[in-house]
């Protein structure tokens, strides 16, 4: 049994592609945070119980200024319905999690970042029970059975996803 190091959420499998946005102001994410649109269509980090997910950051926010021209543009891969996501599967934003092979695939889940690593990485919440904020299913495992904070995959709800039109319009 080991405890595995909370890390960056990374695109697991395919469809692997990258997209790029005019970055909202003041950004300071890291990568591989949760994005998501602000009201002006710009990207911006995503909250724990967001509803629209666009995708991945695949670098840093800029922390660009307001008034700031030309605005900063920002890649990341999108998070479309099929794409597979690799990420630790922690209990909260400070508590430890241990898993053991098939008591999770198949759970709904939510995401969260974290607080206790001084990168804040975002992780799979399985301490989330609200069915309104659980946006994951995990599908599979990485680590072995028995390890804390276990790397596993998941996919985005469609009903989550703003690539689906099945969200609500921003």
């Amino acid at each position: 049994m080991a405890t595995i190091t909370v890390r960056a959420l990374e695109i697991a499998y395919t469809p692997f592609y990258v997209y790029e946005s005019v970055e909202a102001v003041t950004q300071t994410y890291r990568r591989g945070a949760l994005l998501t649109y602000n009201s002006d269509g710009q990207i911006t980090e995503a909250a724990t119980d967001e509803n629209q997910i666009v995708g991945l950051a695949t670098e840093p926010g800029q922390n660009k200024a307001a008034g700031t021209n030309p605005l900063p543009r920002v890649r990341y891969n999108p998070l479309l319905p099929g794409t597979i996501v690799e990420g630790n599967l922690v209990a909260s934003a400070s508590v430890s999690h241990t898993v053991h092979e098939g008591t999770v695939i198949g759970l709904a889940v939510g995401i969260i970042k974290r607080t206790t690593e001084s990168d804040v990485p975002w992780a799979f919440d399985a301490g989330e029970t609200t069915a309104a904020n659980q946006c994951f299913r995990i599908i599979g495992m990485k680590d072995a059975s028995g390890d804390v904070n276990p790397r596993v995959y998941a996919m985005l709800f469609a009903s989550k996803c703003v690539w689906t039109g099945t969200n609500t319009t921003r």
